[in-house]
């Protein structure tokens, strides 16, 4: 079986909502960056699924197991803002539950440095943490 990898993102998206800020996929949420910059918005989260996530099975079941990396790319008008973010979407992050499959870990795959983006006027901070995120099927209940 091949895992169907578009729920995980989806779930992942899903716990991010959670943290209360805008999240978008792979693109900052519509008018958030400038909203940020012109000190009229919040703090918001792109996520990002990376590239080098692994597919892992046991003999009987080729392809069953999922290890996914996401980096979450905070983008806040403070430094201390974008790194406190980091603890909550670790939080958020436990909380994932993909239809079908058991989350068996998640954990952190890269820092989170919190830098100024040199590209944006005022500066904004951002910080890109990386997650691994593994999960197996569901045993049915005997």
């Amino acid at each position: 079986m091949i895992v169907d990898i578009l729920p995980h993102d989806q779930a992942v998206l899903d716990a991010l909502g959670t943290v209360g800020l805008e999240v978008g996929f792979a693109e900052a949420p519509a008018g958030a960056l400038d909203g940020v910059r012109e000190r009229t918005g919040g703090d918001y989260i792109v996520l990002y699924p990376i590239v080098g996530s692994r597919r892992s099975s046991s003999l009987d079941s080729v392809d069953d197991d999922a290890d996914l990396i996401y980096q979450t790319t905070i983008v806040a008008r403070e430094p201390e803002g974008a790194r406190a973010r980091i603890a909550d979407i670790e939080a958020a992050l436990a909380a994932v539950a993909i239809p079908g499959r058991v989350v068996v870990r998640v954990t952190p795959a890269g820092t989170g440095d919190v830098r100024p983006d040199p590209d944006v006027k005022p500066a904004v901070f951002i910080a890109t943490p990386r997650w691994r995120l593994w999960t197996t099927p569901a045993t049915p209940a005997a």
